[in-house]
């Protein structure tokens, strides 16, 4: 009876080590998803004013910690996961060190990621919310960016 205990446990641990090792290997194989920052245009908004539109988001991306915005494919960019871009985003343009990549979204759209992610908002206070920015590069790495929007909620008038 010890012995088929001790088979039994034996081939137990065998059989999860093994399973780790082929999982580890598995996880191993997908690139690590890489970073970009978003700056957002406009930057602040009141929730009693027109909705911009377009809504735009620049992706800035320095070589070697974020994504080169050259490398990025525009027909990827997505939203919060829902919400894609208004069309084709503009050409990358270049400054002295950085590489920056504009692409516009409905206005509407941003607001409505806006608060869904919000949650609550608190009146007669500025807000900050994070909105994030997902994609593929050419290559197929995964990246994604987070950028603030301060929103405003005005107090209700009096009746």
């Amino acid at each position: 009876m010890k012995a088929r205990t001790i088979t039994l446990l034996s081939l137990t641990i065998i059989a999860t080590m093994l399973l780790s090792t082929i999982t580890l290997v598995m996880v191993s194989s997908v690139p690590a998803a890489l970073r970009t920052k978003v700056w957002w245009s406009p930057k602040n908004y009141t929730l009693d004013n027109p909705v911009p539109d377009p809504w735009q988001a620049t992706l800035f991306g320095m070589a070697g910690r974020y994504v080169p915005a050259i490398d990025i494919d525009p027909a990827t960019i997505v939203l919060e996961g829902m919400f894609s871009p208004l069309g084709p985003p503009n050409e990358p343009y270049l400054t002295f060190y950085d590489m920056y990549l504009v692409v516009s979204f409905d206005g509407y759209d941003v607001l409505t990621a806006i608060l869904l992610k919000a949650g609550h908002l608190i009146v007669g206070e500025n807000n900050k919310v994070d909105l994030e920015i997902t994609g593929q590069t050419y290559e197929g790495t995964p990246f994604s960016g987070t950028g603030k929007i301060q929103m405003f909620v005005p107090e209700p008038p009096p009746p």
